[in-house]
């Protein structure tokens, strides 16, 4: 009983602890959640993570059309627009989606 005791008390430590989780660790690689992105095409704003598919959706202000981009892609934009360097639109640098029907 006494080990028992020792195995769960490890188990739940190990699963509480936030450094362990795969999600929280996969974030740090993550650009700033919220930031819009400026485009020649107009503002698109964020919308929602998918941390184990490493997408980021957006869509530009007054649409209801959300467009997936790929972490590096967001990144990219966003350390452009810093410099004032604007892409064309969104659906040029979109992610395919396959839908589990």
């Amino acid at each position: 009983a006494f080990s028992g005791l020792i195995i769960f008390s490890s188990f739940i430590t190990t699963v509480s602890t936030p450094s362990k989780c795969p999600g929280l660790d996969a974030l740090k690689s993550f650009p700033e959640l919220g930031v819009a992105i400026e485009t020649k095409k107009g503002k698109a704003v964020y919308h929602k993570v998918d941390v184990f598919k490493r997408l980021l959706w957006y869509s530009y202000q007054n649409s209801q059309e959300l467009i997936p981009l790929s972490v590096n892609t967001v990144k990219k934009m966003l350390s452009d627009n810093k410099r004032n360097i604007l892409p064309e639109d969104l659906e040029s640098f979109a992610e395919k989606i396959e839908n589990n029907k």
